[in-house]
């Protein structure tokens, strides 16, 4: 009788010791499935890779041209084939043609919408439920296109990035509406927001925190522009965003 209750506890012990372990899994594998954006200093990679004469001296986090490629060793025509290949799935659109938005398109091979700040306009470009959205606007049109974000979630919800070039803000409209939560969406990654600068460079307003925690929007600062081609602005915003996601 002793030696029948010491095998039950014993095979007890086993079932419980084994559900832990899967609690613990399932634990693990919750935790691997977040998702946490890339760490990398976006500005000085983004700088580097316009010009790419000589590897920076100084140590900062210097994103890939693409995976398994290195800036010093780059087969040119294989790193295009394979960035029009990864972010083929995008549309791309422009509010107001601009040459900077048609370098990037003509490097992907991509038909570039040039659209208003219209939904109607711009969900009639759509050809698939896979697309996502990427959107290039400049000046004044950045407050137009965050106004148009702001009133539309469902195209929050598609939004690759938005690339936005010498921003025109609205004061009063940033501080009441450019926070996490008034432009959050269903994704489980933050959007990024790509401010950049061809001269002078402004402040960009830091969203305001979430209720929550959660940051739907993540500011990636380039700063002001050194000299540069538009085909080689073409190329680096095309390694730029495919490292957005990697």
């Amino acid at each position: 009788m002793y030696t029948i209750c010491i095998l039950e506890f014993c095979g007890a012990s086993v079932v419980i010791f084994l559900e832990i372990i899967c609690v613990l899994l399932a634990c693990w594998a919750a935790y691997l499935s977040f998702y946490r954006p890339p760490n990398f200093d976006w500005k000085e990679s983004f700088v580097f890779s316009l010009d790419r004469s000589s590897l920076p001296e100084q140590e900062f986090s210097l994103y890939p041209p693409y995976s398994g490629m290195t800036w010093d060793n780059i087969d040119d025509v294989m790193l295009q084939q394979r960035l029009q290949y990864s972010l083929a799935s995008l549309r791309m659109f422009v509010f107001g043609e601009h040459p900077k938005a048609r370098a990037v398109a003509q490097y992907l091979k991509h038909e570039l919408h040039v659209v208003k700040p219209n939904a109607e306009e711009i969900a009639g470009c759509v050809q698939g439920a896979n697309e996502r959205l990427l959107f290039f606007c400049a000046g004044e049109q950045v407050q137009d296109v965050l106004t148009l974000l702001h009133q539309h979630p469902g195209m929050r919800d598609v939004l690759y990035a938005l690339i936005l070039l010498d921003p025109v803000f609205d004061d009063e409209w940033m501080k009441a509406h450019f926070s996490h939560d008034e432009l959050d969406a269903e994704a489980n990654a933050p959007i990024p927001y790509i401010f950049l600068f061809s001269q002078s460079e402004v402040r960009i307003p830091d969203p305001a925190e979430s209720k929550n925690g959660w940051r739907s929007i993540r500011c990636i600062r380039l700063g002001c522009l050194p000299e540069h081609e538009e085909s080689a602005f073409g190329i680096s915003m095309a390694v730029l965003l495919h490292s957005l996601y990697t």
